[in-house]
């Protein structure tokens, strides 16, 4: 089973040992990154291995690698042959120490093999992932007891699932293959599904995690939110398609579920611009389903086998889930969109009830198609005029550019209710406004379907004017909900919390 290993990179021993006291429930083994310490710290490396109380690996990259060390080769050699040795006169030797790929340390990893601690051999390539990664690392490998290190900075998922794949193509000795940066997180959460004999975590702290690379996450969350230790090859993988993705509940709510009926499957956020790249990735890891949001909910259509009803008819997807003949496409924003809306205004339909929709992407369409279906009179705005009038033509609203002079005249004509389809104003550009042009009276209802924050901007001004307003968690966990339906075909266990 793979391993977390807890990156330490304190100032001072002191501080790391304070790290593995608060962790060590979460994890098996530590690296401690030497290059971190401060100059006076690092004469007193070799003891660490009796405080750490847990298998050492001991690293000190050069600036060159991503790391702090700034000493030449030999004068990195010599600290590292000295830590080692003086670790193994102490009676307690590294498990291991990290030799960059390509570096020749002779002496060093002569006293490691006398000390009994592994070589692990580290690759770095901050241009994405090299096509012959796999031949690479065979190429490094000395003896069959190092450990072959891959770390990559993915230019897209095109890159990641290149690297899974690579890693499953080396088998000549343990390996640990990462893509680092929010693009990889995956390759952290599945080590195991990979083939990796650990992965790396970074220590939580008050004011938040102390990466040492791009998207490291705490040994915290990998045991209790992703649920790591159970992770095995039957594992379910699920997830969520969008971009930038920075805000998505999704994870939240399904590995939440997954937890509480002892589901075998985990739910991560791939933030990608390109569905194209996530549906090849979601080939190499056998994806099993997958929610769809901004601004993908019309790009992945041309990769289902089957499309429901509702996509043809709303012409955007937010749920795909494989089944024997590929991808089949859902589209359940609608129904809680509409569900969520019509409960908050106690109403059975909306007949009579003029309503502004601003935005015409996926959720646009999906709102679209309800308003239509419940009988509203809609004014679609949007930046982009000929979009806005696409999606009015096809329900026969009316349509007005947010570039108009005019444009607040055309809404305040609309304004019974408006809604907020766009991703304007979601964390973390906290501070846009979708219609900051409009001046709110008070007498409209006012809907926002992002729900981080809590209450945007746009729902600020109208709640401060007087209107009665609504975020978009409800929506989020109804269609979720009905998500959750698609996938197992049984519902979600929880009642609605909103």
């Amino acid at each position: 089973m793979s391993r977390i290993c807890l990156v330490l990179t304190g100032e001072s021993l002191l501080e790391n040992a304070k790290f593995i006291k608060n962790s060590i429930d979460c994890i098996d083994m530590v690296e401690l990154r030497a290059d971190y310490l401060l100059p006076e710290e690092r004469a007193s490396v070799s003891g660490f291995t009796k405080t750490a109380g847990l298998p050492v690996l001991l690293t000190a990259n050069p600036l060159s690698q991503g790391g702090l060390f700034e000493g030449g080769e030999d004068e990195r050699e010599a600290f590292l042959l000295g830590a080692v040795e003086g670790a193994a006169a102490g009676g307690k030797p590294f498990a291991f120490v990290d030799v960059n790929a390509g570096s020749k340390m002779d002496s060093l990893e002569a006293a490691a093999a006398a000390a009994g601690t592994r070589i692990v051999r580290s690759f770095h390539d901050f241009n994405g992932t090299p096509e012959n990664l796999a031949q690479k690392m065979r190429s490094f490998i000395k003896r069959s007891d190092e450990i072959a290190k891959a770390a990559v900075r993915p230019k897209n998922l095109d890159d990641v699932a290149l690297l899974i794949e690579e890693a499953r193509n080396f088998n000549e000795c343990e390996k640990v293959f990462i893509s680092m940066g929010r693009q990889g997180i995956c390759t952290r959460i599945l080590a195991e599904q990979i083939g990796s004999a650990w992965t790396f975590a970074c220590a939580q702290t008050p004011n938040g995690v102390l990466a040492s690379a791009a998207g490291q996450i705490s040994p915290e969350e990998l045991c209790s939110f992703y649920r790591f230790r159970s992770i095995n090859k039957d594992t379910a993988v699920y997830g969520i398609l969008g971009w930038p993705l920075e805000a998505s509940s999704s994870p939240e709510i399904f590995n939440g579920a997954f937890s509480h009926t002892n589901r075998n499957a985990v739910y991560i956020a791939f933030p990608s611009e390109n569905a194209d790249a996530f549906m090849r990735l979601a080939e190499v890891i056998n994806l099993q389903g997958a929610a769809v949001t901004v601004p993908h909910k019309k790009a992945v259509i041309s990769g289902l086998a089957q499309a429901s009803e509702g996509v043809k008819n709303i012409g955007a997807c937010n749920t795909i889930v494989r089944n024997e003949d590929g991808w089949r496409g859902y589209n359940t924003d609608a129904k809680g969109f509409s569900d969520s809306l019509l409960e908050w205004m106690g109403r059975k339909d909306l007949r009579g009830v003029k309503t502004v929709l601003i935005g015409a992407g996926g959720a646009a369409n999906a709102a679209a198609f309800e308003l239509s279906r419940l009988g509203a009179g809609v004014l679609i705005v949007n930046r982009t005029l000929e979009t806005a009038q696409k999606l009015a033509d096809a329900y026969v609203f009316k349509s007005a550019s947010l570039k108009e002079r005019d444009v607040s005249l055309k809404i305040a004509q609309y304004s019974d209710l408006i809604i907020n389809t766009t991703s304007v104003g979601m964390e973390p550009r906290i501070e846009n406004d979708p219609l900051e042009m409009y001046q709110f009276n008070g007498s409209e209802k006012v809907m926002d379907v992002i729900y981080k924050p809590a209450q945007t901007r746009f729902l600020r001004r109208a709640a401060k004017a007087g209107c009665l307003t609504l975020n978009g968690r409800d929506m989020l966990e109804r269609q979720a909900h009905l998500q959750y339906l698609r996938y197992f075909n049984e519902p979600y266990p929880f009642p609605l919390k909103s």
